[in-house]
């Protein structure tokens, strides 16, 4: 709801196809978007773990508002050599962020994980969870 103003209202993306699919707050009022992006320019503060942008594939990002809105704190990709979809993401008490969505990227990075190998579902490949 848009009552009385708005305080604040950014862009974020490249120059490719970008599309945010969750927001989040943390206790600062820090802002916390994901979503996915062929954006080779989108504006990320790091690489991110096995992802780099090409222009064709999707690719996961994760980015971080401060509260204000007029400071990007981190922006990041996430993803493997296929298609990264974010379709949601979570903030807990201590800051720590948790993205969930679909990947169908073989190589999508598994770190400590409860299942290390992708299964290949067809159409819209496997579920993941990074945090």
């Amino acid at each position: 709801m848009i009552d009385p103003a708005i305080s604040y209202s950014t862009y974020l993306g490249g120059s490719g196809d970008d599309v945010a699919q969750g927001v989040a707050l943390d206790a600062q009022g820090n802002t916390y978007v994901t979503g996915y992006t062929t954006s080779t320019d989108f504006p990320v503060t790091s690489e991110g773990i096995g992802a780099k942008a090409d222009g064709t594939h999707n690719k996961v990002f994760v980015a971080k508002v401060n509260a204000a809105g007029n400071k990007l704190i981190y922006s990041t990709y996430l993803g493997g050599s296929n298609d990264d979809f974010a379709r949601g993401i979570a903030v807990d008490a201590a800051g720590n962020v948790y993205i969930a969505g679909n990947t169908l990227s073989a190589d999508f990075p598994a770190v400590n994980a409860a299942q290390s190998k992708f299964a290949g579902g067809t159409g819209s490949g496997d579920g993941f969870v990074a945090s």
